[in-house]
């Protein structure tokens, strides 16, 4: 308990310590957000370019029997 009233005024203390390292946790947070993001849509695209390469694959084994 004594630990958390001292920690408590030592934030106080060093508040302006405490809000650059909010902002920094926040601009990190923020870049992991953005990078995630961005992963998700890379796997999108990777799933549809899968999809449409055995999409094609199947066309071209039809046509190739529909000619025989």
């Amino acid at each position: 308990h004594n630990e958390g009233k001292r920690l408590n005024t030592m934030m106080r203390a060093n508040k302006e310590d405490c809000q650059e390292v909010h902002a920094g946790v926040e601009a990190e947070e923020e870049y992991y957000r953005r990078r995630r993001v961005e992963y998700q849509e890379h796997m999108e695209r990777k799933r549809e370019k899968e999809r449409v390469k055995h999409e094609l694959k199947e066309s071209v084994a039809q046509l190739n029997r529909a000619r025989k």
